[in-house]
């Protein structure tokens, strides 16, 4: 805005939009951009955010761009939330063929409009798309065609997106209850030049498809209390406090060897099976951590990401960790 004051004075003002909050950034979620950061970076960016933009795909979670790019996990959440603040990212939950995904009732605004229609089908649309980003199943669809001009021929053709009604009628077919691997069986014969991911990707950030997540919920609360307040658990969290004021006060507080691994863990790191399942050793100290995930509130995707676990070990070790119900919402 420009503003004259006097002949010889100018006054000049530029106004910012005024923007939300962003959300907390956590470790599971998945940073999507939605601008070309190549016509906007530039030498002045946070070294951070530097840093972490190769590795923003729409694939890697907050917690795999922070150990690709070999930055300090915090300050790559505060670097993402600077970046979704200004809208140069959106934060999606990561794509998982085992997940459920379901309509919501924006859908019916999605059937109703052709031009969002027309922009789904050209943004899922991929002559490779049952195969997404894996090279092994690339060559081996290049195998089918032969090693001659067919395969380059097939990759060079005008590719037809997928009509409207299809779209539309896929999307409708998603339901709670039946995980993505088995609806991709059910419409294999239907979804030869659709991604996947895409297809997912597209439906949640219109807001018209959400993803149910799974949460653990102990039966018996009551053990879980008694747990609580089992002496051995309150000797070992009142180590924690003072280790954590020690720390903080500059004393010096030479840590055992269990000790520093249990707090490797409390950390998130992995460590090799030998190791767990010894009787007072990672396992036992890995169990009691899982047991803080059964109160309904952490979901499995924040449960596997923290303990760097796949999600059949860790719904087995909630299952062993006491009568777990698994819930979907």
């Amino acid at each position: 805005m420009l503003t004259t004051t006097d002949e010889s004075n100018t006054l000049n003002l530029k106004l910012f939009p005024i923007r939300p909050p962003p959300p907390p950034v956590h470790d599971w979620y998945v940073p999507l951009s939605v601008v070309r950061f190549g016509s906007l970076q530039t030498s002045a960016w946070d070294l951070t955010v530097q840093r972490i933009i190769p590795y923003i795909d729409g694939v890697n979670a907050v917690s795999n761009i922070a150990s690709l790019a070999d930055t300090d996990p915090s300050l790559t959440r505060r670097a993402i939330a600077h970046l979704v603040y200004y809208g140069c990212i959106i934060l999606l939950d990561i794509f998982a063929f085992s997940a459920i995904y379901a309509p919501t009732p924006s859908i019916a605004a999605f059937v109703s409009d052709t031009a969002m229609q027309d922009e789904c089908r050209a943004y899922i649309s991929s002559p490779f798309s049952m195969y997404g980003r894996d090279t092994q199943g690339l060559k081996s669809l290049l195998t089918t065609f032969g090693s001659d001009s067919r395969a380059s021929a097939a990759a060079t053709q005008p590719l037809e997106p997928p009509s409207r009604g299809l779209v539309i009628d896929l999307y409708t077919s998603l339901r709670q209850g039946q995980q993505l691997r088995e609806w991709c069986l059910t419409n294999a014969d239907r979804l030869a030049r659709i991604d996947i991911r895409r297809f997912v990707t597209f439906g949640v950030i219109k807001g018209f498809l959400y993803r149910a997540h799974k949460y653990a919920v102990a039966l018996r609360p009551a053990d879980l209390e008694r747990e609580a307040h089992d002496p051995v658990a309150v000797q070992r969290e009142r180590e924690r406090a003072y280790r954590k004021a020690a720390m903080s006060s500059g004393w010096v507080t030479p840590l055992e060897e269990k000790e520093k691994r249990l707090a490797e863990v409390e950390e998130g790191m992995d460590f090799p099976k030998s190791e767990r399942g010894k009787k007072g050793g990672i396992g036992e100290e890995m169990d009691l951590l899982v047991k803080r995930y059964v109160d309904g509130m952490h979901c499995l995707d924040e449960v596997c990401t923290e303990l760097r676990i796949t999600e059949k070990e860790a719904v087995r070790r909630l299952r062993e960790s006491g009568h777990v119900l698994f819930v979907q919402r």
